[in-house]
Order: C-alpha cells, then sequence, then structure tokens
C-alpha cells in the first residue's frame, strides 16, 4: 500500500467537463502539497468524444487510468467497476466522486488533506445548498428514510457520490455489494454502519450541473421525473429488497428447507 490517493470517476458524455474537473482538482492538491495521485475514469459507453478527451488526460502525463464499458452499464456498476481497479492501484485513499463538476475543486482537495490526518475508514461528504426539482428532494428523503429502518441512525446524505475511503475498508465493503448494484453508494452507507467502521462526514457546497450526460435525461428546468428516472427507482427498490438482512435470512432458510 502507498500514501497515494486514487480518484475514481464514472463518465458518460461529460469528457470536456471531467477533463476541466481532474485538471482543476489536481491544481487544488498540488497547492496543498499533495503531488501524488491517481486516477481511474471509467467510460460508460458514451456516444461523443468523451474518450478522446481522457486520452488527451492521460498523454498529458497524469497518472490515469482509462476503463472503457463495452456497453452502457449505467452509473452504479460503472462506478464499482471503477471502485474494484481503484483498490487495486494499493493507493491508501480511494476517492469516489461524480465526474460533473459538481463539487468545488478546492473543497475537494481540502477534503483530501483532512482524510490524510485522520483515521477514519470513511469520510462521507455531505452536499449542502442543494437545489434540485422536488421529485428529486422526495426520493433523496426516501432514502434517509430507507437507512433510518436498516440502521436505526440518521444519515445526512445516504447517495453523496463523494466519498474518501481508507483502501483496506473499502475492499471490506464490497463483498456485501452487489456486483451490479443501481445504487452502491446506498448500499455502501449501509454496510460501513453494519460493520460498525468509523464514519466521518464533512459538509461541502453542492454545484448543480446538467450536463449532455445526465443519465436520466433530465434538464435544469425539469419538473417531473422522466419515465427513465421513475424505471430507476423501481428498480433500485427492488433491489434494495431483495438485499434487506430479513429477506436474506428468509431466503436461506428457503435454501436450507
Amino acid at each position: 500500500m502507498d500514501d497515494s490517493i486514487c480518484f475514481v470517476m464514472p463518465v458518460y458524455n461529460e469528457g470536456a467537463l471531467a477533463s476541466a474537473f481532474i485538471n482543476q482538482i489536481e491544481k487544488s492538491l498540488n497547492e496543498l502539497a499533495i503531488f501524488d495521485t491517481k486516477y481511474v475514469c471509467v467510460n460508460d459507453n458514451s456516444t461523443d468524444n468523451t474518450l478522446d478527451f481522457l486520452e488527451q488526460l492521460s498523454a498529458s502525463g497524469l497518472s490515469l487510468t482509462i476503463i472503457s464499458n463495452d456497453s452502457n452499464l449505467g452509473h452504479g456498476p460503472t462506478t464499482l467497476r471503477g471502485i474494484n481497479a481503484g483498490i487495486a492501484t494499493q493507493s491508501r485513499l480511494i476517492v469516489t466522486i461524480d465526474s460533473d463538476m459538481q463539487f468545488e475543486p478546492k473543497e475537494v482537495a481540502q477534503n483530501c488533506k483532512w482524510a490524510k490526518s485522520k483515521t477514519s475508514d470513511v469520510i462521507e461528504c455531505v452536499r449542502t445548498q442543494r437545489v434540485e426539482p422536488s421529485f428529486r428532494r422526495t426520493t433523496s428523503h426516501i432514502t434517509k428514510l430507507l437507512l433510518l429502518i436498516r440502521t436505526h441512525s440518521y444519515v445526512q446524505d445516504p447517495n453523496t457520490p463523494f466519498r474518501i475511503y481508507r483502501n483496506e475498508s473499502l475492499r471490506k465493503c464490497l463483498g456485501h455489494v452487489p456486483h451490479n448494484s443501481l445504487v452502491p453508494n446506498l448500499h455502501l452507507s449501509y454496510v460501513t454502519r453494519a460493520l460498525k467502521m468509523q464514519i466521518d462526514s464533512s459538509k461541502v457546497k453542492f454545484i448543480p450541473k446538467y450536463s449532455p450526460g445526465t443519465m436520466f435525461g433530465e434538464s435544469k428546468n425539469s419538473v417531473y421525473p422522466t419515465k427513465k428516472f421513475l424505471m430507476f427507482c423501481f428498480r433500485a427498490t427492488i433491489e434494495w429488497t431483495l438485499c434487506s438482512p430479513i429477506f436474506k435470512r428468509i431466503a436461506n432458510r428457503m435454501n436450507q428447507d
């Protein structure tokens, strides 16, 4: 295990944005005297020139691993594929974060510096100042309720994509997350608590962005959820239910019988 920080990012149709975000994060880290960094970007079968942007970034000398999906797997499975690759880099800290510039690069760097001085298993970066459509806010409240029911604790931002893990802690968690999960961050919020890991949190400003790569086809002024968003929520609910401890115990008893 080395002392580097590895950033894991799923990318879909937002190569220019991802490239700018990574460059700004790198600049902010260097200003804090943090130079040992690695990046893993998983291109989820983008239909534009995202791959070209990532290859240009790699050619610039940045320690960047590019993984390309043969088909569009979606945010969850793509994130998990990146996490596995990030763990394999042997970096001490693994940062999971989306590539669409929804966080201030300076805040990202500051939280990384803070994480290097901590012994926490994970730091969950809680999004603040979120301005989103009402259906998105409703979904967020529902995920908080789901975590409260299962963990008996209040989780401020169950589905935040910005987290900083210790490599070995993240490795332990992955065995309890469905390998093709639609909502791996939600599962990880549960698993880290079920395993009684040391969890810290940090509040970060959320910057709403609606890039061409938005996975649900929403626009900035969307009032109603798209059919794609509703179908995702339905499938995610089924997945969450099937992965519940109660359901697993019932399934195990049925198998034993």
